[in-house]
């Protein structure tokens, strides 16, 4: 009976989510259904957590009778305008084609089994799991009108500045219980690590129509560390999937195909969704703020590049800036209203006591290059170089190379970071953390290299 009162929730979310979705792209829909139900399932599990964050604001606490409510009206609002608009859902596809795909997706199924057992030998997740992540969604459900206690800098060692996403979706995941059980921070990961794998593959199966994309997601889910990391309850697996699904519709948004040129509205679609994803990533953690910023400066720089010849004009802006600025509003009301500011924060260049030194930024870059080829990435980051180099020309051109440069510019922010921030010892602090920037990376870059690699330039 628990385990069917953890899942409804979290179904419920995802079907909100693909059946707005299903509409919001309507008949001309150029993605395959799976991405379009991924993306729809990680959609509808971030509105829950903003209904529900908008929930203790208005009802100073967690009322579960007005969330549900809201789940069931947006439900039946999703189901009739999926069924009024009528898209194209039955469209043939080649016995071909289908069979291809229901290998590919039969393989990430099973290379998901281990990740379900190794989630069950870390009922309570990692040391970041239950003094931050768990902690929160235990405070925001147990507290009832005493909820903002939780924010308080006395609580520093729980990061009290750090979003709320992730806790409130394992919050909504407990809307039907009576306690917060632990399975459902289990189910929690769980779900996050499979939209990840999913999106990985439909994303670059859908830019490649290549059998190679089963090796992307394959390649992450049979190396043991990175199961580890995302089933150890952290956010750093939230993160990693609204950065990978704001990366793939803004691939969508700049590779428009040809026969959609003449109308940049079709495409604004996509460029809503990018500005919707980067808003929910935005309410991951910090390190998801930064790499939100990013993409907005890259999505303007792009569509102001001189040599750009589709472009999304003035209606794709507004419906990026409208995605962005409704699903990061909460991110800004908690920064604004909520957050204590960060207590474990001390600028090295205004302090005496903790100067930065030219020795601890070497010691930073150091150990990036020693983590790289760390032996429990089992060789990984060394074989995306080695494909960085055999197909630099192609990892380069321009439909991809924004990519590599939001990869530059996010690890140049998080090592001046390292750099500036002298509270922590660096050694510790590197050792700790790290290895979890490097995890949340990994899908992008597996993206950004499979699709670059294996795409064919089409002549137009």
């Amino acid at each position: 009976m628990d385990f069917l009162l953890t899942t409804i929730p979290f179904a419920l979310s995802c079907a909100v989510g693909i059946l707005f979705m299903t509409w919001f792209l309507g008949q001309r829909c150029r993605i395959s259904p799976v991405l379009r139900y991924l993306l729809g399932a990680g959609a509808g599990l971030g509105l829950s957590t903003h209904i529900l964050f908008y929930s203790f604001i208005l009802f100073d606490g967690f009322r579960r009778g007005p969330v549900i409510f809201v789940h069931l009206v947006l439900l039946a609002g999703g189901f009739f305008l999926y069924r009024s608009s009528a898209p194209s859902r039955f469209r043939p596809t080649s016995f071909h084609a289908a069979k291809k795909e229901i290998f590919l997706y039969s393989i990430l199924g099973l290379a998901l089994i281990p990740i379900w057992i190794t989630a069950r030998y870390y009922p309570l997740g990692g040391w970041d799991a239950w003094q931050v992540w768990n902690f929160k969604a235990r405070f925001l459900f147990l507290a009832g009108n005493e909820w903002e206690r939780l924010f308080r800098p006395m609580l520093w060692r729980s990061s009290p500045h750090y979003p709320l996403l992730l806790p409130l979706t394992n919050v909504w995941g407990w809307s039907l219980l009576k306690e917060p059980l632990p399975r459902v921070c289990q189910a929690t990961a769980f779900l996050f690590t499979f939209l990840t794998a999913g999106t990985l593959l439909a994303g670059v199966y859908h830019f490649t129509k290549h059998v190679v994309s089963a090796l992307a997601p394959l390649l992450l889910l049979t190396l043991p560390f990175f199961g580890l990391l995302a089933v150890s309850q952290y956010s750093d697996i939230v993160l990693s999937f609204y950065l990978l699904a704001a990366v793939v519709c803004m691939m969508l948004t700049f590779t428009p195909p040809r026969d959609l040129r003449e109308n940049p509205r079709i495409d604004a679609r996509y460029a809503l969704l990018a500005g919707i994803f980067i808003g929910f990533l935005s309410f991951t953690k910090p390190e998801g703020m930064l790499a939100a910023l990013l993409l907005i400066g890259i999505m303007f720089v792009a569509e102001l590049w001189p040599r750009r010849q589709q472009r999304l004009g003035t209606p794709g802006l507004g419906f990026f800036l409208a995605g962005v600025v409704l699903a990061g509003l909460p991110s800004v009301i908690f920064v604004l209203a909520y957050s204590p500011g960060n207590q474990t924060f001390v600028n090295g260049f205004l302090s005496d006591a903790k100067p930065v030194s030219c020795y601890r930024l070497k010691m930073i870059l150091a150990f990036l290059l020693v983590e790289l080829k760390s032996e429990k990435w089992n060789g990984l980051w060394l074989l995306w170089a080695g494909g960085i180099i055999v197909g630099i020309k192609k990892c380069f051109q321009r439909p991809f190379v924004w990519i590599p440069a939001f990869l530059f510019l996010y690890l140049g922010g998080v090592i001046s970071y390292y750099w500036l921030n002298t509270y922590f010892d660096i050694g510790w602090w590197l050792q700790s953390s790290l290895n979890r920037i490097l995890f949340t990376l990994l899908p992008v870059v597996a993206l950004w290299l499979f699709v670059a690699l294996w795409t064919e330039k089409k002549t137009p």
